[in-house]
C-alpha cells in the first residue's frame, strides 16, 4: 500500500464502472467457481476477482492480491477438505485484497457516505451503495488509497468484460475445459498490454489448480539452536495443549489498527495456561516456535507429547517438534485449550 489518495476523476472512474457492475449483475449467472485472473497493467500484479451475490445474501466483487492469491481462493473454494479445515475465521484475517460490496445505506461508514455524497452520487434501495475496502493479513480493513483505486477500476472492467462473455455463451468456461490445448478446469486471465494509445486487452486460460500449498511447514532458522536445547531438556509425561490464532479485537498505536496473534500453551492435567505470548504479527510461525523454545527453556523439560489444535499448527512445529524429539498430535477442539482461549479472549472486551 502507498499513501498517494486517489484523485476525484479516479473515484468517479471508479464509481461509474461499478454501478455498471451493479447494472449488469452478474451474480445472476456467475457463482464462486466463475472467477477470472487479472493482471493489472500498472504495477504487473496478478490479482484473482470473484463474483459476490449468487448466495443472495452479500453482493460485490473480490479481488484477492499477493504471491498466494490463487492459492488462497482455492483454500476458500475447499475450505473443508484443507489444511485449514474449516475455521473462516483464520482465512478471513489473512485475506489480502481490496472489495466492493453493495450494502444498506445504514451500514455505511460515515466516511463511505461522505465520500459518495462527495462526488455527487446518491443511491436508492436494498444493498445499493457500494463500499470500497482494501484488506491486509492481520490488520482492519482500510479504505482504497490511489493505486489500489486504479487497480479495482480495471479489475472490475475486466469482470464486466467477462460476465458479459459468459452471460452470452453459459457454455464458455466448460468449453475451455474440454479444450485439448490444456485439458482440466481452466479460468480466464484478462493480460493487458501498454499501448501509446492505452491498455489493449486480451483473454489467456489458466488451470484452475494451481501448483503449491497455501500452508506450507515452516522451518525454524535456527536449527542449531534447537538441537542444542534437546540436550538439556529431561523427558516427562506431561502432554500439553496449543495453538496460535488472532485476537477478535484490533489494537497497537498504528494509523491502521491490527488484530494481533494469540501463541497459546495449556497443561490439560490441572487447565493451568503455560504461556499466552502476545505478538502484532500475522505470519506469527517463528514468534510461535520461539515461544515453544522460552517454555522448553523455563520448565527444563519436554512433554511426553504435545496437541495443537489446527493443522496450521502442526505445520509450524512439526519440523521443529522432530528435532526436539516432541511427538505431536492434531487434535480439532482440546478441551483446556479452548477454555483457556475463551477466558483470555473475553478479558480484551
Amino acid at each position: 500500500m502507498n499513501n498517494s489518495k486517489a484523485t476525484v476523476a479516479e473515484w468517479r472512474r471508479l464509481f461509474d464502472t461499478v454501478i455498471q457492475f451493479k447494472q449488469l449483475s452478474p451474480w445472476k449467472w456467475m457463482g464462486n467457481e466463475d472467477y477470472l485472473a487479472i493482471t493489472d497493467p500498472e504495477t504487473g500484479e496478478t490479482g484473482y476477482g470473484v463474483v459476490l451475490g449468487a448466495g443472495g445474501q452479500e453482493f460485490g466483487f473480490n479481488l484477492y492480491l499477493g504471491p498466494k492469491a490463487g492459492l488462497y481462493l482455492q483454500e476458500l473454494s475447499s475450505i473443508y477438505e484443507s489444511p485449514v479445515e474449516g475455521d473462516l475465521a483464520e482465512l478471513a484475517f489473512n485475506m489480502k485484497g481490496i472489495t466492493v460490496n453493495f450494502q444498506d445505506r445504514l451500514d455505511l461508514e460515515k466516511a463511505d457516505y461522505v465520500l459518495i455524497k462527495g462526488l455527487g452520487y446518491t443511491f436508492r434501495g436494498a444493498k445499493a451503495w457500494p463500499r470500497f475496502q482494501s484488506y491486509e493479513p492481520g490488520m482492519m480493513p482500510w479504505t482504497l488509497d490511489g493505486q489500489q483505486v486504479r487497480c479495482l477500476t480495471a479489475a472490475v472492467e475486466q469482470a464486466v468484460y467477462v460476465a458479459g462473455e459468459l452471460r452470452d455463451n453459459i457454455m464458455l468456461f466448460s468449453e475451455q475445459d474440454k479444450a485439448p490445448a490444456n485439458p482440466g478446469k481452466n479460468r480466464p486471465h484478462r493480460v493487458p498490454t501498454v499501448t501509446t494509445e492505452g491498455v489493449e486487452w486480451h483473454t489467456e486460460w489458466l488451470p484452475w489448480f494451481l501448483p503449491g500449498d497455501y500452508l506450507e511447514p515452516y522451518i525454524y532458522p535456527n536449527e542449531l539452536q534447537l538441537y542444542q536445547l534437546k540436550k538439556r531438556l529431561a523427558s516427562s509425561t506431561e502432554v500439553w495443549e496449543s495453538d496460535y490464532s488472532f485476537l477478535p479485537v484490533a489494537v497497537g498505536e498504528h494509523e491502521r489498527p491490527v488484530y494481533p496473534r494469540l501463541c497459546l500453551w495449556v497443561d490439560p492435567q490441572n487447565s493451568r495456561i503455560l504461556a499466552a505470548d502476545i505478538v502484532e504479527i500475522a505470519d506469527c510461525r517463528q514468534e510461535y516456535v520461539s515461544s515453544l523454545i522460552a517454555l522448553l527453556e523455563k520448565s527444563g523439560q519436554k512433554p511426553a507429547q504435545l496437541t495443537v489444535a489446527s493443522p496450521k499448527a502442526l505445520l509450524a512445529l512439526q519440523s521443529s517438534a522432530a528435532i526436539l524429539g516432541i511427538p505431536l498430535q492434531l487434535h480439532p477442539r482440546p478441551e483446556a485449550l479452548l477454555h483457556a482461549r475463551m477466558a483470555l479472549e473475553d478479558s480484551f472486551f
